[in-house]
């Protein structure tokens, strides 16, 4: 019964953030200034490149279909992100990438569900866990990754 609070809770703290990142796709246009008569036309700011998923600064691994724009930093390490691995394959991934990298799993506070799943690992050099959350979507996992005390 606590796990299932424990998953419960979780969920509803990784839609919210989900639906407080994706922003709303039918945002009413924003109009640009017009320049006054006779000033000059404003610069035009540089554009950004975006760097690849490999190219981040995070300490994670990134599935591969992940783009790099789509990566929501959270500040502290984490971060947030969608991919289109299945949920167990989400869980396969970061289970092999993690032992890979030399972490080891936290089996008791492992929880895969059918549309959810959490797992723990330590082994990191600051002394904090790496917790792993994933949301099926339906169509997409939503993957959070971050740094906490456990």
């Amino acid at each position: 019964m606590y796990k299932r609070r424990w998953l419960f809770i979780v969920l509803v703290f990784l839609l919210a953030l989900t639906a407080a990142c994706g922003g709303n796709d039918a945002a009413a246009p924003v109009e640009e200034a017009q320049p006054a008569e006779g000033a000059a036309p404003p610069a035009e700011a540089p554009e950004q490149e975006e760097a690849p998923a490999a190219e981040m600064e995070s300490e994670f691994p990134l599935p591969d279909d992940v783009d790099a724009g789509a990566v929501v930093d959270l500040g502290d390490g984490a971060i947030n992100f969608q991919t289109s691995l299945s949920l167990p394959d989400a869980v396969s991934f970061y289970r092999f990438a993690f032992i890979e990298l030399g972490y080891v799993e936290r089996e008791l506070l492992t929880t895969v569900e059918d549309t959810a799943f959490s797992v723990v690992f330590d082994g990191h050099p600051s002394g904090k866990a790496i917790v792993v959350q994933g949301v099926d979507l339906g169509g997409s996992v939503n993957i959070n990754l971050r740094f906490e005390d456990v």
